[in-house]
């Protein structure tokens, strides 16, 4: 079982979107500042870590994800990204799972960005990730298993 140290905001909710999407056993443990895991052992600290970790072990590509499980925020490159795919790889990936709270977090307006519009839409159909967003709000604190979902 994955032991979730969750922190707030955009990077905890990403790792909790990543955690359910992956069907992963695991218990939160809240009140960190940074999200960090403890699986099988080895603590991995830092979104970025984490994701890259998580979606090695649900046998997601990593590499070419990378640059945006760092994204800067920049919403012209992300609708470029999603002009012609439902999301950032064409395939759901860890990708979309790093940059979506961020761009909720964003409190802009997404006028003139149709992709990104289009992109939200469908991140919000799924229901594995919108449960990951949430994983650490209220006193959700017990273990959740793939089995209990």
């Amino acid at each position: 079982m994955i032991e979730f140290h969750a922190g707030s905001g955009p990077d905890t909710q990403a790792v909790g979107a990543a955690l359910e999407e992956g069907f992963f056993d695991y218990r939160v443990v809240p009140g960190g500042s940074m999200p960090l895991i403890v699986d099988q052992g080895n603590r991995i600290g830092g979104a970025g870590n984490i994701l890259a970790h998580l979606a090695q072990r649900i046998g997601w590509p990593v590499a070419e994800a990378l640059p945006w499980l760092a994204w800067s925020g920049d919403l012209k490159a992300l609708d470029q990204a999603l002009a012609s795919s439902p999301f950032i790889f064409g395939e759901f990936s860890i990708a979309d799972i790093a940059v979506w709270p961020r761009v909720m977090h964003q409190r802009t307006t997404l006028v003139g960005y149709p992709g990104i519009a289009r992109w939200l839409t469908h991140m919000s159909r799924r229901s594995a990730a919108g449960r990951g967003l949430g994983v650490v709000s209220g006193a959700i604190s017990a273990d959740r298993s793939a089995a209990g979902r």
